[in-house]
């Protein structure tokens, strides 16, 4: 496996997609090279904008969709995982939330499918027990999370390390386990040839199939699910 995290660091203020132009560069000479030596393995792209530098790892390498993906939203989704934790006072391993679309700031919180312990919580917002305001704020903290490491620590290094130590364990002992990562879209979720943040089941193949989430209404069109 290969994992590439190589671009310019992200500068105060900045959002991800400013990355691009000088990242595609730097991730355009290294797929050549991979590809050049014979490469044969998994590469999982992490430099960022991560959804639009995979697509530019996989067209320059041409490599198979399922060998190389990103990233994608693992990080965004545990952040979520967390912060819901928090609130309803559980550990976040009793938390099922994902973070799709971008990584970065227009991602979308799929609150409908989110299951906090045994319980959905769409069910405990019927309950009253969280309300629609408390949900946006917990977005807006996922999103902002990045931008405040930055700025105290003017780099993002040990949750996004922790995360791709996941998705390496995932393939290596070729668990069959759902993550969050950057994967193809080849008609999923009515979209294609596009990268983006989505659960699918990660083994010794790299992706082997993409979850297709019964999304609501509201996350797949006002959520602005457009995928980069």
């Amino acid at each position: 496996m290969i994992v590439v995290t190589a671009g310019r660091p992200q500068k105060p203020d900045e959002t991800r997609l400013d990355l691009v132009v000088d990242n595609a560069k730097i991730i355009s000479n290294i797929m050549k090279e991979i590809k050049n030596s014979g490469f044969g393995g998994i590469v999982i792209i992490a430099s960022n904008p991560v959804d639009v530098l995979t697509f530019v790892a996989q067209k320059v390498s041409g490599f198979a969709t399922n060998r190389i993906f990103g990233s994608g939203t693992i990080l965004d989704s545990s952040r979520l995982m967390f912060a819901l934790g928090e609130h309803f006072k559980i550990s976040p391993t009793s938390v099922t939330a994902y973070i799709a679309d971008e990584h970065g700031d227009s991602s979308v919180a799929l609150y409908s499918k989110a299951i906090v312990g045994a319980e959905n919580l769409m069910t405990l917002k019927k309950n009253q027990l969280i309300n629609d305001e408390t949900l946006k704020s917990i977005h807006k903290l996922v999103i902002q999370k990045a931008y405040e490491i930055i700025k105290l620590k003017k780099a993002t290094h040990y949750g996004i390390g922790v995360c791709l130590a996941r998705i390496v364990k995932a393939v290596l002992n070729d668990e069959q386990v759902i993550l969050p990562v950057g994967v193809y879209l080849n008609g999923e979720y009515h979209q294609k040839d596009i990268y983006t943040g989505i659960p699918a089941v990660i083994g010794s193949n790299g992706i082997e199939r993409v979850v297709q989430l019964d999304i609501s209404e509201q996350e797949q069109f006002n959520g602005r699910i457009k995928f980069c």
